[in-house]
């Protein structure tokens, strides 16, 4: 963590998003494609993990959404979509296809 106390638990590591070894870890156990998959999630860095991993990403205003989307003037760089929710987010990923 970057605030972590000792040197050991504030190291950079590719399990904290957006880094990718959390979808490593999970491809290293499930046959998941990468191309066809979305990250969704509430914060910038869950954007920049799906895009990290070859996926996609979406921006939910829902929790700390709505002040990521204000805070960077809907200009997320990245995003597939901004939804207001993870139903909204769900029903534009269907129709995108």
């Amino acid at each position: 963590h970057p605030r972590g106390i000792t040197a050991e638990a504030s190291a950079p590591c590719a399990c904290r998003k957006p880094g990718r070894g959390m979808a490593d870890q999970a491809a290293a156990s499930f046959a998941i494609d990468f191309a066809r998959s979305w990250a969704i999630g509430d914060r910038r860095t869950d954007v920049e993990f799906g895009r990290g991993f070859g996926g996609r990403g979406i921006l939910v205003r829902t929790g700390y959404g709505a002040g990521e989307d204000a805070r960077l003037a809907g200009q997320l760089q990245g995003a597939a979509h901004v939804a207001d929710d993870l139903m909204g987010a769900t029903s534009w990923i269907l129709r995108a296809g």
